[in-house]
């Protein structure tokens, strides 16, 4: 027989995912508006290099969905903001989980998949001391045919603009790019 807290946490579960479920295509239908730039596999490479980001750049799709750097930055606060609401849990949901996740979001729920997950170090930016590996998420727009790239963090949480030859911070940490997947 079931306790009452079993019955209260039945409910709770069921209920929970029922808005989930009716919280998606409300989501995607607000946004079904999107005029994203579609360009074929490799302008992701090309952007890092031209960028000073020369590192492995895995691109799983064959044409990818760029925005402005405007949309692209509300819709990244509006995912890292939802990020929040999930707790962090040490080699179970860390950074690559969150990373992994706010592309995945993008993709999802506005079919963007130009910001995709990064792996690199960090460092403290004022004093330098190393931090520690990471995951964190690149940005990448697209307007006029000029390519921009943004370091952003749902654990750190931050949209910066990548400037080559500059190191890129985000509230107290320094990132170094060390990879890209975009997917």
């Amino acid at each position: 027989m079931q306790t009452e807290q079993q019955k209260i946490n039945k409910i709770a579960d069921q209920f929970g995912f029922f808005l989930l479920g009716a919280g998606v295509p409300i989501i995607q239908s607000a946004h079904k508006n999107l005029k994203p730039e579609v360009l074929p596999f490799g302008e992701i490479k090309t952007a890092f290099n031209n960028h000073g980001i020369n590192v492995p750049v895995s691109q799983y799709d064959f044409y990818y969905s760029f925005l402005d750097a405007d949309i692209m930055e509300k819709l990244t606060w509006k995912v890292m903001t939802l990020l929040h609401k999930f707790r962090y849990r040490k080699e179970v949901t860390d950074c690559d989980d969150f990373a992994f996740l706010q592309s995945m979001l993008m993709a999802f729920l506005f079919g963007i998949n130009t910001e995709g997950a990064s792996w690199g170090d960090v460092y403290d930016a004022e004093t330098g001391k190393f931090i520690n590996g990471h995951y964190f998420n690149i940005a990448i727009t697209y307007k006029n045919g000029e390519f921009e790239l943004y370091c952003c963090d749902p654990l750190n949480p931050g949209f910066v603009k990548i400037e080559k030859d500059k190191p890129i911070i985000i509230n107290d940490w320094r990132y170094v790019v060390k990879n890209g997947k975009f997917f």
